[in-house]
């Protein structure tokens, strides 16, 4: 029988197909959506032996796969765990159609002697992402990162009376680098794993399914610490046991989601910041400019924004190329972040357009004279091969005194002021003023 039969309940509701194999090759266990997911004709889950290789089986590039190198096959013939395998199986009502999965293999070994005693093998629908995704490599990578550790650790903890793990499989050694008789001999080693703050969201979600009695799955995504001291990130996806009206255990699955978190913070950074420069592009200016005017509302001073254009950029393309301008660019953005205030916020919003937000200012002759300060230093010839190239710039200056403009009213502000700056001979500041008077210029 199965180790796995006693956990139907977890089976049935995991949206992961789960195949129990023994060591002679056949099928001991399925769940339903295995069943689902290799639905080919005339397959007879209670009659299917692997090593006989009674249904074909399609690598990712859609060839037949020899035998000998099916994942669970190979799993029993090298002893080794399989994970990430790319499988296709034609469809039971189109043959030309192929459902692809996301296969993992894990031997579960006996804990005397140490012999494998059988596979479970897992798999997860990746038919519609390969479809979606065909031309973006990385982003299929990144999901099939994200299937294959769905399933990679399974486990049974009860709660009374008192609370133990009852079951957690070897891939805990990949997932945490920790044997299951560790979380055996200690329950709450789950829980030491986790970052402190991660912890009391996780005993509070614990509490809180104890107490509700719901059967609801519950997700959780904490950062935990493995054996080795490396930090990853963990999803769980909780399914609490109810006999009565009590709960009285948790089955679940936990997968490793830390290359996909380190991907959504790349992209996230990557969607706030210029690739050239580094610096914080538009869409970032405008969230520290909300944020600055929040901060000038509650009477945290004054704060001013700066719209900076170099002169005559269009030149330093047209007669040094583009790669000459990059450098300008990018010389020009370490000056104005270093010119600044560590409070201040300096972005490129495009082109050779720059943007600083300067809060807590005490008034606008202070933002007027930072203004003056990057204008020095944009001055500063740039190396550039054997030449010293010369830039100035022009740079408007709005100012708020109590945050009731809109960011981007401000940046529009600034913006015509810079324009009047280009007017007025270039290299210089100009105040933005909406009275119809003339403001004063300052050169640099």
């Amino acid at each position: 029988m199965s180790e796995l039969l006693e956990y139907q309940h977890l089976l049935s509701e995991l949206g992961v197909g789960v195949v129990v194999v023994g060591a002679d090759g056949r099928v001991l266990d399925s769940n339903r959506r295995a069943r689902e997911l290799i639905d080919v004709p005339g397959l007879d889950f209670d009659q299917v032996n692997v090593f006989e290789g009674v249904i074909e089986v399609l690598d990712e590039h859609e060839h037949p796969i020899p035998l000998d190198d099916l994942p669970v096959v190979r799993a029993f013939r090298t002893d080794q765990s399989v994970s990430g395998a790319v499988l296709g199986f034609r469809s039971f009502d189109d043959e030309s159609d192929v459902v692809w999965l996301l296969m993992g293999a894990h031997l579960v070994r006996d804990e005397v002697t140490g012999a494998i005693e059988q596979a479970i093998c897992t798999f997860v629908d990746i038919t519609g992402q390969r479809a979606a995704q065909a031309a973006v490599a990385e982003s299929e990578r990144r999901f099939r990162l994200l299937a294959e550790n769905a399933a990679d650790m399974i486990f049974r903890a009860r709660v009374v009376p008192e609370r133990a793990f009852e079951y957690v499989n070897l891939a805990v050694q990949t997932v945490l680098g920790y044997a299951p008789g560790d979380f055996y001999a200690d329950f709450d080693l789950a829980f030491r794993l986790m970052h402190p703050d991660d912890r009391l969201e996780a005993e509070a979600l614990f509490a809180s399914m104890l107490l509700s009695g719901s059967d609801e799955i519950a997700p959780l995504v904490v950062r935990m610490t493995r054996s080795d001291g490396a930090s990853i990130w963990a999803e769980f996806r909780l399914v609490p046991i109810i006999e009565g009206r009590d709960v009285v255990a948790f089955e679940g699955i936990v997968r490793d989601v830390t290359d996909v978190k380190t991907k959504e913070a790349d992209l996230s950074y990557q969607a706030r910041h210029d690739a050239l420069t580094g610096l914080p592009n538009r869409t970032m200016l405008l969230e520290s400019l909300d944020h600055a005017l929040v901060g000038t509302r509650s009477g945290e001073g004054a704060l001013a924004v700066l719209y900076v254009d170099l002169d005559r950029f269009k030149t330093v393309n047209d007669n040094l190329g583009h790669g000459a301008g990059d450098h300008v660019l990018t010389a020009v953005g370490i000056r104005l972040a270093d010119a600044v205030r560590p409070s201040d916020n300096v972005a490129r919003i495009g082109g050779d357009e720059f943007a600083a937000v300067l809060p807590g200012l005490r008034d606008e002759q202070e933002a007027v004279q930072v203004a003056l300060r990057l204008l020095d230093s944009i001055s500063v010839p740039v190396a550039l091969d054997d030449v010293d190239l010369v830039t100035t710039a022009s740079i408007g200056v709005a100012f708020s005194s109590d945050g009731g403009e809109t960011s981007s009213e401000l940046l529009r502000r600034a913006d015509v002021a810079m324009y009047r700056a280009k007017d007025r001979g270039r290299s210089r500041v100009e105040s933005y003023d909406d009275s119809g008077t003339d403001p004063q210029g300052r050169h640099g």
